[in-house]
């Protein structure tokens, strides 16, 4: 089955694999170059967050009720185990639904003090050439055909650039955006955008035609929810 999850705002998308890794991703637009993508090939540029021994461990995907927030678990082999959680920005501001060029990732430890370590290697588009990194203080910044794209995190920049073994203790906070930057503190900017994030998604599925919980789904890697964003796509006019 189809080993991927799927999460987007109606303004982006991407594909998850069970493992945690970010093997799909097309900005600004999804019609644009990948800058992940290698469900398509190896050399293609990924974001993953895994542990020494990806193979040996045990995953399962489900979305938080009548949600399109994918929740990653990984358990190991020793006992410990920890979750990925990720989404793409949609929520109200101002009046109108705020849809940017972003995805939002929480690691956090479930039991024990797994090892985990953090990959991000976006490319330049087709020719899958790897993209410049610049280094900041709480950022790393790719430059890709002349434009932008921004991680911030809580996490030791050392730890990213070096693609080090790091004990994960507290939730790790990943904020990956294409030309915009986050001015607020990352944990803030996360609580906010995750329960705007509900919000927006359980006023979708609340919608004429959609019975309440029909959307809450569990799998293990093999589950695609391409219907609700075929759902939400079809409907967002009633909220912009």
């Amino acid at each position: 089955m189809y080993p991927y999850g799927l999460i987007g705002n109606c303004q982006i998308s991407a594909l998850i694999s069970d493992q945690g890794s970010i093997d799909w991703l097309c900005l600004p637009r999804p019609d644009s170059p990948p800058v992940f993508g290698r469900i398509l090939d190896p050399e293609g540029g990924h974001f993953s967050v895994s542990s020494p021994a990806p193979e040996k461990a045990a995953t399962t995907q489900r979305y938080l009720p009548n949600t399109n927030i994918l929740v990653t678990t990984v358990s190991l082999p020793n006992g410990d185990s920890f979750q990925i959680t990720d989404f793409c920005p949609r929520f109200e501001q101002y009046g109108r639904i705020y849809r940017p060029a972003a995805l939002f990732r929480i690691v956090e430890p479930l039991s024990g003090t797994p090892s985990i370590r953090v990959c991000c290697r976006p490319i330049s588009g087709w020719e899958k050439e790897p993209a410049r990194l610049i280094r900041g203080s709480s950022h790393v910044r790719y430059d890709i055909r002349g434009e932008p794209l921004r991680l911030l995190t809580n996490v030791p920049i050392t730890y990213l650039c070096e693609e080090s073994l790091v004990a994960l203790t507290s939730k790790m906070y990943f904020a990956l955006t294409w030309g915009l930057g986050i001015e607020d503190d990352i944990r803030k900017q996360h609580s906010r955008s995750t329960g705007g994030q509900s919000n927006g998604c359980r006023r979708l599925v609340e919608a004429p035609g959609v019975e309440p919980g029909s959307e809450d789904r569990q799998h293990n890697g093999s589950t695609c929810v391409a219907d609700r964003f075929h759902f939400a796509a079809t409907h967002a006019h009633r909220l912009a």
